[in-house]
């Protein structure tokens, strides 16, 4: 939660609500703390405890070239001549062949051992490391964690999916005959009628129904959303009477 504002942190949401876990009364559970900031190609830092993080990569290739880098950076060197192996052979026309690769094993137990990283672990696909939370911005910067929208919280329903839902034009024209007049600084109080409209009219088809809870997992909001419903030429009707009513 630290560097929220410096880079963009967000939750891990229920793929069955789209929503993230919540209380009783609603509120975000206190004890849910699967946060993470935001990397490029799929990359994620997340908090492993205390003042350890953890970097996930998915690409394999691309996670060693950033340990790689790390290395670099902080040895001040471009030299890996002490993790690459020489094999001499024959070939069939009895030429001498010398091979070098790289021992991958061998420069992970380096950097765990002089405490470049904290652990290193790699998988068919994907590299994790850990590291101390003083390297952030060197981490950070190599994976190229995303800076735009760091004031976001990550609990914000900014942060959740969304689906594109297309209103047919011929309806479109129709709400847009009633909001056309209406100054942009009254965009607020279409917004708390939108969202009355919603609570009192759709909310009322029963003790059992929750209109946040619907459209999350519709993954659609505002005026698409009672559009889904079929409550849209109720919704006009009542937009134009109550922007009216509260001028």
């Amino acid at each position: 939660m630290k560097f929220v504002g410096t880079y963009r942190v967000v939750a891990n949401y229920d793929l069955n609500t789209n929503d993230y876990p919540r209380m009783k009364d609603g509120t975000i559970d206190p004890s849910y703390d699967d946060i993470y900031i935001v990397c490029q190609k799929g990359g994620k830092i997340y908090h492993y405890g205390h003042k350890i993080l953890e970097a996930y990569v998915p690409s394999i290739g691309r996670g060693r070239n950033i340990l790689k880098e790390i290395y670099k950076i902080k040895n001040k060197t471009n030299d890996f001549s002490q993790f690459i192996e020489t094999k001499t052979g024959v070939n069939k026309l009895n030429e001498t062949i010398i091979t070098e690769t790289f021992d991958n094993d061998m420069f992970y137990k380096y950097m765990e051992e002089n405490k470049l990283v904290e652990y290193i672990q790699c998988g068919d696909e994907e590299v994790s490391f850990r590291f101390n939370v003083s390297d952030i911005e060197l981490v950070a910067g190599l994976m190229k964690a995303k800076t735009s929208g760091s004031s976001i919280k990550p609990f914000s329903k900014k942060n959740l999916p969304k689906k594109k839902y297309q209103i047919p034009l011929l309806e479109i024209a129709q709400y847009e005959a009633v909001t056309k007049s209406i100054p942009k600084e009254d965009n607020l109080i279409i917004g708390r009628i939108t969202n009355r409209f919603i609570v009192d009219i759709i909310g009322k088809k029963g003790k059992a129904f929750d209109t946040n809870v619907d459209m999350k997992l519709k993954m659609i909001h505002g005026k698409e959303y009672i559009h889904s419903m079929g409550y849209f030429e109720k919704y006009v009707d009542y937009l134009e009477k109550e922007y009216r009513r509260n001028k």
